[in-house]
């Protein structure tokens, strides 16, 4: 059974997951959503819906910043070949 699907998810994922965690930990420190109250107020969220939220939507943007490392990653290999290629001389 081929799990490089899997592989593939996870590699997007985990960094996310950490960079994510990272981040919202030091924004917890410096943002009080109650402090926010035009956000947490218009919708009328507890505090702790609006830090679920808030972690949920930069997980997503880090999500897809790692999709475009990898993509990144594999345009850039697959332009070293080709590079490569048209560089070594035909005999």
């Amino acid at each position: 059974m081929d799990h490089a699907w899997l592989r593939t998810v996870t590699r997007i994922l985990w960094p996310a997951l950490l960079v994510t965690s990272a981040l919202d930990a030091f924004l917890l420190l410096l943002i009080d959503p109650v402090e926010l109250g035009w956000i947490a107020g218009t919708v009328g969220w507890s505090p702790a819906g609006v830090y679920a939220v808030g972690f949920m939507v930069s997980w997503a943007a880090a999500s897809v910043l790692s999709v475009l490392v990898l993509l990144g990653g594999f345009l850039g290999q697959t332009l070293a070949r080709s590079f490569a290629r048209r560089a070594m001389p035909r005999t």
